[in-house]
């Protein structure tokens, strides 16, 4: 009799940096880390982008002061990954690869 092997279910973090706390935040990076519940390791990479934030201020994202204070405080091993962590891509195409990686 064959045995039944469960498939396991990958689960997915999504992380996004901001340069705001509202719903319509312009977007600094965004991340997704495969993962698996049981700490199998996932066969898929992660995926990070760096977001061009002009792009967001074209779709009408918005900056908030608090928030950018916030991040000049921030360590500068933190920020320098986040400017210098790759070649930034427009906020539509960033969504549109998280997409398609999704599906």
């Amino acid at each position: 009799m064959e045995r039944e092997t469960k498939k396991q279910r990958l689960d997915v973090m999504l992380d996004m940096e901001t340069c705001a706390l509202s719903e319509n935040a312009a977007i600094l990076s965004i991340a997704l880390l495969p993962f698996y519940l049981d700490g199998g390791e996932p066969l898929e990479e992660p995926v990070y982008y760096i977001i061009e934030g002009n792009s967001c201020f074209l779709e009408g994202m918005k900056y908030d002061g608090d928030t950018q204070e916030w991040w000049r405080r921030q360590d500068p091993k933190a920020k320098a990954s986040i400017l210098f962590g790759g070649e930034p891509i427009h906020i539509r195409e960033a969504t549109q690869k998280i997409y398609d990686w999704l599906v």
